[in-house]
Order: structure tokens, then C-alpha cells, then sequence
């Protein structure tokens, strides 16, 4: 009785049976041929059977053994090893942390508002610690038995006051962000075009005239007199020209958009002088969108420059708060006359806290009013400053310093033109 899970023979297809037969191939191949199981017909197997059987036939081969005659699986491909690639990420500024508390609580005696109100503090912890003092030696006196009424009414509008003073405090320190967030922006925009629309010498001027304008910018909203960032960046004869103007800022941006100029000019009498008729018409019509639209993006820095100007020379009127603070000095003054009957004692504490808190507050306000000052307060303009020269020297100046290097590249979007003139050499730091 045949096996019951024989795999059932299938016979050889007619064309390799026939191309068999006619090969020569002896009988015995033949028939293992023919018990080959279903599905293990193709072409490659078929064929190798035949070729086998036939150098067999002529002598070439041993005995063929049983083997498998199904084609080998190819190995997978090597798979190369994945590379790691580390940049610097966005340096994060600190971000409050409600597991911080603690570390805020412990660290009060060294806040810098409590020692900016310290002054405020001790004065009402005085006037507290001496009406304690009158009131335990002259208790029957009508002065302490006063209603709090008029205490709890003008709280209400003095916490207005309060929250008036610091929301507009506030404002004043985000349209501040802002400006400088633009700032950024723009000065990018003016490097990628420069890089891409203008030759290499004209690029690299216009790229440190851009560092030179952002350091110059800082220095003179903080009023201060230092040259870091400006000097390295302009020729002796710009600096010339920067030292005897009291804006050096709005000197700087005068020499950037003369260098635009400058460079467009040069580019389009390189380009003019390759080309004629219809194309150069053409040419001179792309430069002059590209150009305006540079010149635009050195109007938005002078603009930029007034915003920043507006903000540091226009502060809260002195009216509004010179108000809120003697308001504030009075009703706190007075609270402890009106509270030294219920607290007694501990009047002292209870009014060093309160003097804390409402003086506190107010000089939060004062702190984030004026935000480009040099202050631990304020916004960080420096790193504004050192975020913009990193990106032009590495996507800038580092772009036109390797295109430099090549002989026949330019640095225009459009098509290579040899020009006569010599290629001036990008400006030297000084």
C-alpha cells in the first residue's frame, strides 16, 4: 500500500523533456526527472538537470548524489552601521519649575527684589514695631480702635494699581522680545541674499557690516561704550566714518545699504556687459526686484532700531508711578494702626510680610520695564547678538570663504560671468 502523504509525481514539462532526450540524457536521469515534486519545475532547475546529466555523460562529473535543487537564497545585504550625528541643540533658557519651590523658598534673604525693596521693608517693620510699642503703654487710646473699612476699599483699588503697573511693565518687555526675534530674522534674510545674489566681495562686506550693525545696535541702547563685535568686523575707513557719529548703529546701517548698492551695481554691469538685447533686459530686471527687496530688509534694521529706541526712551509716566507708590507707602503705613489691635505682637511679622509681598510687586513692575538695560533682568542681548554672528560666519562668511577658494566660481544665483576686472578681495578683520 502506497504511503499515504506521498507527494504525487508530476511529469517534466514536454520542451525539457524533449531537450533532454535530445541532449542524451541517460534513462536514469530521465526518471529522476520525472519524481521531482510539484512546484520545483523552473528554469534554472530544469536546466541544471540537463546540463549536469550531460557533462556527467561526457565524462566531466562524478556520480551526482542526492541534492537539493532548489536555488539557493541569497544573503541579506550588509547593512552599513547607522552614524550618529550630534549639533548643537537651542540652548533653552531656566524655565520656573513648580519642583522648585523649595530652593525659591530657601533662597529669599538672596533674592534681588528683596534686596532692591529692603529699604521699603524695614521702614514699614519700624513704624509697626513702634505703634506695638504705644499700643501696649497707652491701650484705651481711640487712635486703635479705628474701623478697617477704609483700608479694605482702597485695597481694592490699589491692587488695580498694582496689576495695572506690572501688565503694562509686561507689555513693554514682550514688544521688546519681539523687535529683537525680528531683528534675527532679518539679518538672516540679508546674509542667505547677499550669499546668493551678490559676487563674493560684496557678500562677505555686506555679512560684517550685518554682525557690525546687530553689536553696535546693543551697545548703543545700553549705553555703553565698549566695541566688542564692531571693530573686528568694519575696515579702518568704516570706522572712520562710525567713530564720528553719536548713532553708530544708523551709521552702520548707511554703509550696509551702500554696500547693497555697491554690490548690485557691480553685478549688474558684469552681467550686461556677458549679455545683450533681449537678455540683458531681462537680467536687469531680476536684479532690480532682488535688490529692492534687499533694500527693504535694511529698511526693517532701521526700523528695527527706532522700535528698540521708543521702548528705552519712553518709560511708564513718572506720574502714574510716583502715585502708586506713595499710595502704597501710605495705606501700608497706616495698616498697622489698624491692625495692632487684633495682632498685637505679632503686628511686626504680619507687616513685614505684607510690605514684602505690595512693595514686591511693585518693583517686579520696575525691573521688566525697561528690558534692554544691563541687568540680570532684562532680556539677553547679548545672546541675540551672538546668535546672529555665529549664523553668518558659519552659513555666511564660511559659504563665501570656500567659494573663494575655487578659481571660476561666483557667488550669484544666476550664471557664472567672467568679468574683466580683477575680483576684489573680500574685506580683512582688522
Amino acid at each position: 500500500m502506497a504511503p499515504q502523504h506521498m507527494t504525487p509525481r508530476r511529469a517534466p514539462p514536454p520542451l525539457l523533456a524533449a531537450f533532454c532526450a535530445g541532449a542524451g540524457v541517460p534513462g536514469a536521469l530521465s526518471r529522476q526527472a520525472q519524481v521531482l515534486p510539484h512546484g520545483a519545475w523552473g528554469s534554472a532547475g530544469g536546466l541544471s538537470i540537463c546540463s549536469a546529466a550531460g557533462r556527467r555523460q561526457a565524462g566531466h562529473l562524478a556520480p551526482v548524489r542526492s541534492r537539493s535543487l532548489a536555488a539557493p537564497t541569497p544573503s541579506p545585504p550588509a547593512v552599513a552601521p547607522t552614524k550618529t550625528v550630534t549639533r548643537a541643540a537651542i540652548q533653552r533658557p531656566e524655565r520656573y519649575s513648580s519642583a522648585d519651590w523649595w530652593r525659591n523658598l530657601v533662597s529669599l534673604p538672596q533674592s534681588v527684589v528683596l534686596r532692591r525693596i529692603s529699604s521699603h521693608v524695614a521702614f514699614n517693620t519700624i513704624v509697626a514695631t513702634l505703634v506695638v510699642f504705644l499700643h501696649q503703654y497707652t491701650p484705651d487710646e481711640k487712635i486703635w480702635h479705628l474701623s478697617p473699612l477704609p483700608h479694605v476699599l482702597l485695597g481694592t483699588a490699589l491692587g488695580l494699581l498694582l496689576s495695572y503697573r506690572t501688565s503694562a511693565a509686561y507689555d513693554r518687555f514682550w514688544e521688546a522680545r519681539k523687535v529683537l526675534g525680528g531683528m534675527v530674522n532679518e539679518t538672516r534674510n540679508i546674509m542667505r541674499m547677499a550669499v546668493t545674489s551678490l559676487r563674493p566681495s560684496s557678500a562677505d562686506a555686506v555679512c560684517r557690516l550685518t554682525i557690525a550693525w546687530t553689536f553696535a545696535t546693543m551697545h548703543h541702547l545700553q549705553g555703553t561704550e565698549s566695541e566688542e563685535g564692531v571693530t573686528e568686523y568694519l575696515t579702518p575707513e568704516q570706522m572712520v566714518t562710525v567713530k564720528g557719529v553719536t548713532n553708530r548703529p544708523m551709521a552702520i546701517a548707511m554703509l550696509l545699504a551702500t554696500a547693497v548698492a555697491d554690490g548690485f551695481t557691480e553685478k549688474e554691469e558684469a552681467l550686461v556687459s556677458a549679455r545683450a538685447g533681449v537678455g540683458a533686459g531681462a537680467t536687469t530686471a531680476n536684479l532690480l526686484a532682488e535688490r529692492q527687496e534687499m533694500e527693504k530688509l535694511v529698511t526693517l534694521l532701521v526700523d528695527y532700531l527706532g522700535m528698540c529706541e521708543r521702548i528705552v526712551l519712553t518709560p511708564i509716566p513718572l506720574n502714574y508711578s510716583r502715585h502708586t507708590s506713595r499710595f502704597l507707602s501710605l495705606w501700608t503705613a497706616s495698616l498697622t494702626v489698624v491692625l495692632v489691635e487684633l495682632q498685637g505682637p505679632f503686628l511686626v511679622l504680619d507687616m513685614l510680610f505684607i510690605a514684602w509681598a505690595l512693595f514686591g510687586l511693585e518693583e517686579v513692575g520696575h525691573m521688566i520695564e525697561d528690558p534692554l538695560q544691563l541687568t540680570k533682568s532684562s532680556l539677553p542681548f547679548i545672546n541675540v547678538c551672538n546668535t546672529i554672528r555665529r549664523d553668518i560666519e558659519q552659513q555666511g562668511l564660511a559659504v563665501l570663504a570656500h567659494r573663494a577658494s575655487k578659481t571660476g566660481v561666483d557667488a550669484t544665483s544666476g550664471p557664472v560671468v567672467t568679468s574683466s576686472e580683477p575680483a576684489k578681495e573680500p574685506a580683512k578683520v582688522v
